[in-house]
Formats: structure tokens, C-alpha cells, sequence
């Protein structure tokens, strides 16, 4: 019984995967527009959503936290004006993680058995 209930499981599962795709090149259409610029007023738009001001803040508490923050997301702070907010910085190490590139590994493989170039 157990094992004739997993089987519809993975029966419904793997017919809910085939219906969610009636486009075989979807995906490929998706990796095209990921890579193309953005529309002048999304980016305005983008840029004014990712702006942020904190008011009631101690400011240098907040400096020294982003400064932490950057530097545990492997940023080296190359620059910074402290007075006007604004902090330069690069990256030489990569902050993955093993269990990340596994997962993107695996993710990859399953999607080539589907069919996915």
C-alpha cells in the first residue's frame, strides 16, 4: 500500500513538472532577458527602491555596521566618506558556500535530464 501511494506521488509530481512547460525553449528565452539591460525608468525605479535612509540612527554605529557587513560578505573597503555616506570597496575572495555550488550542480544536471540546453 505504502509503496503504491509514493509511486502516484512521484507520478503526480512528474506530471505537474510536464504540465508547468508548454514552451520547450523557456528556459533559454529566460536566461536571454536575465542578461539584458534594463528600461532607463526600471532602473531609476530600481535604484530609488534600493536607497535607504535611517533616520534616529546613530551614524557612525551605522557606518561601522556596514563596514562589518561588507567585510563579512568579503568586501576589502578600499575608500570611504564617511561625512557624505558613500564607501568603495572590492571583492577578492568569493563568499560561496560548498553546499551552494552542490546545489547548483545538482540543479544543473536534473534541469540537462529534462532537456533543458
Amino acid at each position: 500500500m505504502r509503496s503504491g501511494l509514493s509511486s502516484l506521488a512521484v507520478v503526480c509530481s512528474l506530471s505537474f513538472l510536464v504540465a508547468c512547460t508548454p514552451d520547450p525553449e523557456w528556459a533559454n528565452n529566460m536566461a536571454l532577458r536575465a542578461g539584458a539591460p534594463l528600461d532607463p525608468t526600471l532602473a531609476r525605479e530600481l535604484r530609488e527602491v534600493q536607497t535607504a535612509s535611517f533616520a534616529g540612527v546613530d551614524e557612525h554605529r551605522l557606518q561601522r555596521e556596514l563596514t562589518q557587513t561588507l567585510q563579512d560578505l568579503g568586501f576589502t573597503i578600499e575608500e570611504s566618506a564617511s561625512r557624505i555616506g558613500v564607501f568603495a570597496g572590492s571583492k577578492d575572495r568569493d563568499a560561496t558556500e560548498t553546499g551552494q555550488v552542490v546545489g547548483q550542480i545538482a540543479l544543473t544536471i536534473g534541469l540537462a535530464l529534462l532537456g533543458v540546453h
